[in-house]
């Protein structure tokens, strides 16, 4: 957390959930223009974080060479094919997952809007 906000400064807001059943921790999800983190306290230690999520939505911010308003094709030539392609069924937008290896387990969503990034979701997968 003390990274965080020493990289990205003061968050638009700070919202705070009680322990996390899974990871066992308490979440925090700090929001800043365009990018929100989630971040999990240690059980042992309240002033230890692990980052767990980052969702994107504006094309200040670069992810892995990706950013938002790039085409479908851009990130398909910059990541290959996707591991899964499915859609949204309330929004009806496309997204598509592409899942990380054993010693990183995770995965990043792309979603798509009129055939443009408009937003990028990484998880780290803690359980």
């Amino acid at each position: 957390r003390y990274q965080v906000l020493k990289s990205f400064g003061k968050p638009l807001s700070e919202v705070r959930k009680e322990r996390e059943p899974c990871v066992g921790g308490t979440e925090r999800r700090l929001k800043y223009c365009g990018i929100a983190l989630n971040l999990w306290d240690d059980p042992e230690d309240a002033s230890r974080f692990t980052a767990g999520k980052l969702e994107v939505t504006a094309a200040t911010w670069l992810v892995s060479g990706a950013k938002i308003g790039q085409t479908a094709a851009f990130v398909r030539s910059r990541f290959g094919r996707p591991n899964t392609i499915e859609t949204d069924p309330r929004t009806k937008h496309p997204f598509w997952y592409y899942e990380m290896s054993d010693e990183s387990p995770g995965n990043t969503k792309f979603i798509f809007g009129n055939g443009r990034l408009f937003r990028i979701v990484a998880m780290y997968l803690m359980c």
